[in-house]
């Protein structure tokens, strides 16, 4: 079970707050006359602001200057991105908690990201690229390790968040009142 430290809990807090004021502001002005896109883009910088507050490496003390070092960060990538890791990873997909929360903290994210770029492809290979970067900026800290399995579930959830909103669309699509078509009979 996980303890959360108040202290914890404040920095995870005072991120996603920063964070997402930074998307929304962005969201805001991103969309100046199309509300629904601003809309969905505050949804997608709100999920960002989520994936980056959780992840923050929040023990990362500035005002002491405690950072980890560049050695450990590398030997970090070193064992957590080899092909033995890869291995593991496939082996034991989503068998804990934690892996399903790595999964389910990603579907918002590919969800909303759909909706503003349209593009499967991009939104998968963007949240990939996201969750690596995410990964790798683990590595450099104190109490995280990021890995491929990390980022194995990651990009699982970006593309279970696409899914997610072509089944939506397709189910809403089927519910949708028709239209009846009037021919030249009907009208007069």
């Amino acid at each position: 079970m996980l303890i959360v430290s108040p202290q914890l809990l404040q920095r995870t807090l005072i991120a996603f707050a920063v964070f997402a004021l930074v998307g929304i502001a962005w969201s805001v002005s991103a969309a100046k006359r199309d509300v629904r896109r601003g809309a969905y883009l505050v949804l997608l910088s709100l999920s960002l602001s989520l994936i980056f507050a959780l992840t923050f490496p929040v023990e990362l003390d500035l005002l002491t200057g405690s950072y980890p070092s560049i050695q450990s960060g590398i030997r970090s990538v070193e064992m957590g991105f080899s092909l033995n890791a890869l291995m593991r990873a496939l082996s034991s997909f989503a068998d804990t908690p934690e892996k399903v929360a790595n999964i389910a903290l990603y579907v918002p994210f590919g969800f909303f990201a759909q909706v503003v770029m349209r593009r499967g492809w991009l939104v998968v290979g963007s949240g990939a690229a996201l969750s690596l970067l995410v990964e790798l900026w683990q590595c450099f800290a104190v109490i995280r390790h990021g890995s491929v399995a990390d980022l194995l579930h990651n990009t699982t959830g970006v593309v279970l968040g696409v899914l997610a909103f072509w089944v939506f669309g397709f189910v809403s699509r089927l519910f949708r009142p028709r239209r009846a078509h009037q021919t030249s009979s009907d009208r007069g």
